[in-house]
């Protein structure tokens, strides 16, 4: 509402209301349907009164109402099993029937769509009555979440209701296919849920009421008790005389009677009775033959210029982003734009909509449809710099539905540049995601960047970034200028003009067109280009860290002493195969090569392990977490790691868009990815039990025997969220946490300060951690601990909102804008390399294995691993042959 009061006040010609469903002609003027003059012209005729309407509505609409709904031949109409209100349009049914299940289902849990609409919440709290929210909207593939819906509804405590959106409704666009609604009827019919429809866009969907009503009717058809609001606004065009519908369908007409009795009794206390004009027109159109036919006539005008519009929008926006795959608009869409692109699409542009980025185009037409598709590709030139307050506003409060992410705001494309710069840009690999990076600090001072790419070891080229960004800004400034002229030559347009100054102003205005078309093209080529040289970049290297490559590491501090043997020490495959703690020979064959099976001791020495890490980590403050196995493929690069590396050590899910991580650091980062916290929730520490999976290409040989490198393992992960002054301070922390954790298993171990050419491209400083492994003659990695500052939270969009703070006599003030957290990492346990540590330290001359007493509590009893008699002749066998 606020979005059309905006819209009201604005004097531009060019002003555009794409905030609310309100159905507008090809001229963009609110349009009386001809059928609804039709049948308010007979009632003026016949002369109807004006006196009040029972609580339960006109008799006439309400058999309309049901008929048109579940269709004439629908047993349960023909049965009298359907408890029919006439109510204030879909808003009036929605409240009155919150207020019945608040009365006869006290207790009961509504399920909200993630997104709907924000009156759903309203209403429901109002009366209330709990609300939650079910997946329904993927962001990252801008469709429909179907398994995460089918989850959250099949999670939903048995009998809960479910709001589902009829067609068309959802503020996505998006409505599940025919096979996707049975699904979603089994489930519901299974856990015994109440389906509750809300339907607004009958036959103004597709153009046929029929298929807009498939879904409710499946529902009847099998026999569920459902719910169903309905209102005219939208298909009839009555927005002003608030006409509805609450339809309950029950399993018999005697329980009928009785919930109608009961929503009459609501209705009393919310509105006494309902409107009468309204209700006649329905009945009157519904109920003649003819009228009905005109009816369903104008409804497919209005869907057909809906879909023409929608085609043209999609043809103009592919013309200036060929790239990108717009088939996800559709009467509503989420645009992806963010509140401060929104605020340049109001400021600059004059179209309205609402700061999620979600238009309507019910208010489009087909001779603006060029023009909203260049403000969008401009808006997404709009750069959300640190002070977009109003982003950390969408994004402050997670506790009932994530926030939609943005989706890239640009991708590379083709433009008509002919020069060889030029072609090279129009093929530049389209960016996985939108990084935030620091563009004007890079053309500050590339020359350093590049220095810390050569210490690095790294392929990325600042100058070339710098060089780039020259360019767009560049480019920006001309774009803005042309569209400043042609802003200049609109305007001149509306005077009176001969026939030859018209001609001439025509014509400068496709040339003005033609070359601002061609700024944007060159523009989003660019942004691509800076987006995928900017992403290569490393992060910057702590001043402190040794330069060089592997031998380079510096020497922090050396923890406890080796174990002395009077005997050889074996290494932990042999002692694996005394003890029958792996199955190295089953994994392969099952799996493939580096793959196993812990058993016996070693399978509860992993859970101990793991109880080890949780308990010291939990103690700490670490709030513990069981992660995702699988992670989509954008979390990981937003991460820092390639998946599409030729080299790549990450399995991906063939189609599905997805990987199998390969630490807990990836699925804890994605956990406030595209989010605002406070900063008095910082420092946030979070820890995580995940399995990882890693392809170790290139690792064969030798020194990645047994369990040292595997393609499975069980890992505990620390994962800190901070503010940049307080990242350095919790990198101690962290390794003093690893520190203690392996010094109370008796380990002999050294801390190192890792050299910038051992740095993963995330990392400002890593610490890592060596235990002495005596089976392998050598030191072994068993931990590291890094501060990535905000080289991941630039990826993942993670940012805070400074606190209040005082500010002498003024009282207290908040820091301009929000900042991109600090995040770090930490291994807990890594429980192959720690197996490996374990069994060679401990392993007695008799071939038995000490465990450390501070597993013992986890261990079941058990103090020391003895030898087998089978595993011993088995070894005794193998070693005479």
């Amino acid at each position: 509402m606020g979005v059309s009061e905006a819209f009201k006040r604005e004097t531009s010609t060019d002003k555009l209301n794409l905030g609310v469903g309100a159905y507008r002609t090809e001229e963009l003027q609110p349009y009386v349907l001809r059928v609804v003059g039709k049948a308010e012209k007979r009632m003026l005729e016949r002369g109807d009164n004006k006196e009040y309407l029972s609580i339960e509505g006109l008799p006439e609409f309400r058999a309309a109402t049901v008929e048109l709904l579940l269709g004439a031949d629908s047993a349960a109409v023909k049965e009298g099993r359907v408890a029919t209100l006439q109510s204030l349009s879909g808003t009036g049914s929605l409240r009155v029937a919150a207020a019945f299940l608040a009365k006869f289902l006290p207790g009961v849990t509504v399920y909200l769509s993630r997104p709907t609409w924000g009156n759903h919440k309203n209403i429901f709290g109002d009366a209330g009555v709990e609300w939650r929210e079910y997946a329904y909207f993927n962001p990252a593939t801008v469709s429909l979440d179907f398994d995460g819906m089918l989850h959250d509804i099949a999670a939903a405590p048995a009998g809960s209701v479910i709001l589902l959106h009829g067609c068309a409704h959802n503020p996505t666009g998006i409505d599940p296919t025919r096979e996707q609604w049975s699904k979603i009827a089994d489930v519901i019919e299974e856990r015994h849920h109440l389906a509750f429809f809300d339907v607004a866009y009958q036959g103004f969907a597709s153009g046929s009421l029929d298929d807009d009503a498939f879904a409710p009717r499946l529902f009847v058809e099998r026999g569920l008790e459902v719910l169903v609001a309905q209102s005219y606004s939208k298909n009839l065009g009555l927005y002003a005389e608030r006409i509805g519908a609450l339809n309950i369908v029950l399993a018999s007409s005697q329980a009928a009677d009785r919930v109608l009795s009961q929503l009459k009794r609501i209705a009393r206390a919310i509105y006494s009775n309902p409107p009468v004009h309204g209700a006649r027109i329905v009945a009157e159109v519904v109920g003649d033959a003819a009228m009905f036919g005109e009816w369903n006539v104008e409804m497919e005008e209005m869907a057909g210029r809906i879909k023409t519009v929608r085609q043209d929008l999609y043809d103009h926006l592919t013309r200036l982003l060929p790239s990108k795959d717009w088939s996800f608009i559709g009467m509503f869409s989420f645009t992806g734009l963010s509140p401060q692109q929104v605020e340049n699409m109001t400021n600059k542009w004059h179209v309205f909509m609402t700061k999620d980025g979600r238009i309507s185009l019910a208010g489009l037409n087909r001779a603006k449809a060029g023009y909203l598709a260049e403000a969008i590709v401009d808006s997404a030139h709009v750069p959300i710099g640190v002070e977009d307050d109003e982003l950390g506003r969408q994004h402050a409060s997670r506790s009932c539905a994530r926030p939609v992410p943005h989706y890239p705001r640009c991708s590379g494309v083709r433009s008509s540049m002919s020069s060889a710069a030029s072609t090279e840009l129009a093929q530049a690999p389209a960016p996985a995601f939108h990084a935030y990076l620091d563009f004007k600090a890079i053309q500050r001072d590339p020359a350093s960047l590049v220095e810390n790419c050569r210490r690095r070891g790294a392929s990325a080229d600042p100058e070339r970034v710098a060089a780039l960004y020259g360019q767009f800004l560049e480019l920006q400034q001309a774009a803005d200028r042309v569209r400043a002229e042609r802003n200049q030559n609109s305007a001149q347009m509306k005077a009176k003009l001969g026939a030859e100054e018209r001609a001439a102003l025509v014509a400068a205005g496709r040339r003005l067109k033609g070359e601002l078309e061609g700024l944007q093209g060159r523009l989003v080529s660019l942004e691509a280009a800076l987006q995928v040289e900017g992403q290569r970049l490393p992060n910057a290297t702590h001043p402190a860290s040794p330069v060089g490559g592997e031998g380079a590491e510096r020497l922090l501090r050396s923890v406890g002493t080796p174990p002395a043997f009077a005997f050889p020490p074996r290494d932990h495959v042999e002692l694996a195969a005394r003890l029958d703690l792996v199955d190295f020979a089953a994994g392969s064959t099952v799996a493939g090569p580096k793959f196993y099976y812990l058993k016996h001791e070693a399978a509860l020495l992993e859970q101990a392990l793991v109880a080890h890490a949780l308990r010291a980590l939990v103690a700490a403050g670490f709030v513990p977490h069981a992660t995702p196995d699988l992670v989509r493929e954008h979390v990981f690069e937003r991460c820092g790691f390639q998946p599409r590396a030729a080299n790549t050590q990450v399995y991906s899910v063939e189609g599905a868009g997805l990987c199998l991580a390969g630490t807990a650091e990836i699925p804890l980062a994605g956990l406030h990815m595209d989010a605002v916290l406070e900063e008095d929730q910082l420092p946030l520490r979070l820890a995580g039990v995940g399995h990882c999976f890693r392809t170790e290409a290139g690792a064969a040989g030798a020194a990645g025997r047994g369990l040292y490198r595997v393609h499975q393992f069980t890992k505990v992960e620390a994962f800190v969220l901070c503010t940049p002054e307080q990242s350095e301070a919790l990198h101690e922390e962290l390794l003093e946490l690893e520190v203690g954790l392996f010094a109370g298993l008796g380990l002999h171990f050294k801390v190192l300060d890792m050299p910038s050419g051992d740095l993963g491209a995330p990392a400002y400083r890593k610490y890592d951690v060596e235990a002495w492994m005596p089976g392998l003659g050598r030191y072994g990695e068993i931990s590291s601990a890094s501060n990535c500052t905000d080289y991941q939270a630039r990826r993942l969009n993670i940012r805070y909102r400074p606190r209040l703070e005082e500010v002498g006599d003024l009282g207290t003030r908040r820091a301009q804008g929000t900042r991109f957290v600090h995040t770090l990492n930490a291994t807990g346990c890594a429980v192959p390399r720690m197996l490996v540590a374990i069994l060679e330290n401990f392993q007695q001359e008799d071939g038995s294995v000490v465990i450390p007493p501070a597993l013992r509590p986890f261990m079941m009893g058990l103090e020391v691993i003895r030898p087998r008699k089978e595993a011993l002749r088995e070894a005794a066998r193998a070693g005479g042959a």
